[in-house]
């Protein structure tokens, strides 16, 4: 149910930012994409439906996070980054753009593993 599904994302969020948001690994705008792709490989949100996500985020009343918007997302999950989070590779990347991936990819696997703890406790 979607209300499950909320709730299983905000607990990971919440996990993920710890008791200082300002302080956690997530903190760039940027780092957004991290989290969608990671809700939508797992099923908790449709993938392509920056709407739908937009709208769990809200709902969750959430405080301290970077600020998020339906364009934001249709413009970071382009690339590399509109394929599965398992197919991400910084094939041909160099710089500033390797940079980002690194930094997105960091964000992305701690996420994943929240979102594991979150759900084998289901």
């Amino acid at each position: 149910p979607e209300e499950k599904r909320i709730a299983l994302l905000r607990r990971a969020i919440v996990l993920l930012t710890g008791y200082n948001p300002s302080k956690s690994v997530f903190c760039k705008q940027r780092h957004w994409e991290s989290i969608y792709r990671i809700a939508a490989d797992q099923g908790f949100v449709i993938d392509k439906d920056y709407v739908q996500f937009k709208r769990y985020i809200d709902s969750m009343n959430l405080e301290g996070l970077p600020t998020l918007s339906v364009d934001l997302l249709e413009r970071l999950n382009t690339g590399i980054y509109a394929e599965s989070y398992v197919d991400w590779r910084p094939d041909g990347l160099t710089g500033k753009k390797l940079n980002e991936y690194v930094d997105i990819k960091r964000v992305a696997d701690e996420f994943n593993n929240k979102v594991e703890q979150v759900t084998k406790k289901q």
